[in-house]
């Protein structure tokens, strides 16, 4: 199992520290790259200037900066034990490197964990299709380090001549965003003591249901969406009909008024859900009939909890839209995505998507939020734009389908990766 390390803001003890180790020729060795070949790249400042620079120059170079990251690597126990850095090119890829300065804590994962946490910030934060790295090839430590973390060789180049009269090389790796993401979502959804459960939740024309195929998609699990209104009208031997109208009955305050007002009499068949159309029924003419049988709220939310706990079981599934957490097991992990986009931009998917008029998409969207809101809230019990219920808010305002799905699997590896941590911390010595 890898360390636990943290990327912080630089400080000048750890440049202090980063010129030191630099002054060790092994230390040094393992820095990518080499100036003129003998002397370690350290892009982006001059270790000894940088103690005695000013705060506007450690401003520019630190936090800035936004086409080159710096971080110090931090390890729980050990404290300061390196440096890693990310830089911006110009095909919009980053170039990485790394150096641990402790040489005693050399072969023990440090490396790679720091490279982890630095991919992740690349290919989640930023949203970068692809990371590659410059490895000289006597560096074979840095070389079996990010083969194994699955970057790839592209090309060979020569560097210079050594002042040993051999001829120096490098060996270009790169990978790719996906790759990546693969690689740490297996562990996620292989590992993990009961697989986990991701609910995506979004407000009519956000694209929700997209966003949770796309996710599903990247972690190999089972969507799930409306697909669970069949297997619920299986479940109680009702209609999707009678289920869709239960559902359309808890959407406005009119028809949850009449709801209430016929809930007395369901079971004894004194009304008829169509009295509005044919009027009231004389009870007499039920007296020798059996009573109507009508779908009740509290039927279809014992049997929707049922295929719901029956459609999550023993598998990873994403579950679009039904995702109230006293619906699903509590001992399974969970993470509750809400997809957010503004109104406008749906009604601008709307006009493009379906024909209609500005005028009529605003007009349609802001009842169907209505009726979203009211089934959410009256039917289901949770009111879907309470922010205390989700662990991820996705603004759809400029990310791509793609793009938001990864920031949900990156925020889901980051989140298995903290829950492991405190399950490691709280097992005894």
């Amino acid at each position: 199992m890898l360390p636990i390390v943290q990327l912080r803001q630089v400080t000048r003890d750890d440049i202090r520290r980063i010129a030191d180790w630099l002054g060790d020729e092994e230390v040094a060795s393992s820095w990518f790259g080499h100036y003129a070949c003998g002397d370690p790249v350290h892009r982006g400042y001059e270790p000894l200037l940088m103690l005695n620079s000013s705060s506007e120059d450690w401003v520019r170079v630190f936090s800035h900066n936004r086409g080159h990251l710096i971080f110090s690597i931090y390890a729980q126990k050990e404290g300061h034990i390196g440096e890693c850095q990310a830089v911006f090119d110009e095909h919009g890829d980053v170039e990485m490197s790394l150096l641990i300065g402790r040489r005693d804590l050399w072969q023990r994962g440090y490396g790679a964990s720091a490279a982890i946490q630095l991919l992740d910030r690349i290919f989640y934060d930023y949203n970068i299709e692809q990371a590659w790295v410059s490895v000289p090839q006597d560096n074979t430590a840095a070389l079996r380090l990010f083969t194994r973390l699955g970057f790839a060789p592209i090309s060979e180049a020569y560097m210079c001549t050594a002042m040993s009269g051999g001829r120096l090389r490098a060996t270009t790796l790169v990978l790719q965003s996906a790759e990546y993401q693969s690689r740490q979502l297996q562990p996620l959804v292989g590992q993990e003591t009961l697989s986990p459960i991701v609910t995506v939740t979004g407000m009519p024309g956000s694209g929700s249901e997209v966003v949770a195929a796309e996710i599903a998609r990247l972690i190999k699990a089972k969507f799930v969406d409306r697909d669970l209104i069949e297997a619920l009208s299986i479940k109680l031997g009702r209609s999707v009909g009678e289920i869709q109208g239960l559902e359309a009955a808890f959407t406005s305050i009119w028809a949850r008024m009449l709801r209430a007002m016929l809930a007395p009499w369901e079971r004894y068949g004194a009304m008829d859900h169509s009295a509005e159309l044919m009027g009231v029924i004389p009870t007499e003419l039920y007296l020798d009939s059996e009573p109507l049988d009508y779908l009740t709220k509290e039927e279809y939310l014992v049997g929707l909890s049922s295929v719901i706990r029956e459609s999550v079981a023993n598998a990873p599934v994403v579950l679009h839209e039904y995702g109230a957490p006293h619906f699903l097991p509590e001992d399974r992990p969970t993470f509750h995505v809400f997809v957010d986009m503004p109104t406008e931009l749906r009604a601008q998917k709307a006009q493009l998507e379906e024909g209609f008029s500005m005028e009529d998409a605003r007009r349609i969207l802001r009842r169907t939020d209505r009726e979203f809101i009211s089934m959410h809230k009256n039917l289901l019990g949770a009111h879907p734009l309470s922010n205390t219920r989700y662990d991820m808010t996705v603004n759809m305002n400029r990310l791509s389908v793609e793009s938001a799905a990864r920031m949900v699997s990156g925020a889901m590896v980051r989140s298995a990766r903290v829950r492991r941590a405190a399950q490691r911390t709280l097992q005894p010595a």
